[in-house]
């Protein structure tokens, strides 16, 4: 069965059948009763359109440090200060820094 054919049918009578008697589930199935929930709810407010297929990577991407920031990022560790203190003065994000400076063993 498909995505759109689940969705559109859920709250319509079947061949007679109401939707609890139509929606009952064996065990092998009840894995399976999320998607049927998240694709409801991405139909209830897309329409069919929004249950075409998803990207399963990740949606953005790690920050990385341009060379200017992770030179200036090394300076600052080397006069021993804290990983939070140079990620506010740089602007990054405290995990980006961290990354970036353990990456150098300076972590």
């Amino acid at each position: 069965m498909g995505q759109a054919f689940v969705c559109s049918s859920v709250g319509a009578p079947v061949r007679g059948r109401t939707p609890p008697q139509r929606l009952t589930i064996g065990p092998a199935q009840k894995s399976q009763i999320t998607s049927v929930y998240k694709w409801l709810a991405r139909f209830r407010s897309g329409g069919a359109a929004s249950l075409a297929d998803r990207r399963s990577v990740r949606r953005t991407q790690r920050r990385t440090l341009d060379p200017q920031q992770q030179q200036h990022a090394v300076e600052l560790r080397h006069q021993r200060l804290h990983l939070r203190h140079i990620a506010r003065m740089l602007g990054a994000p405290f995990s980006t820094v961290a990354r970036a400076l353990n990456r150098l063993g300076l972590g």
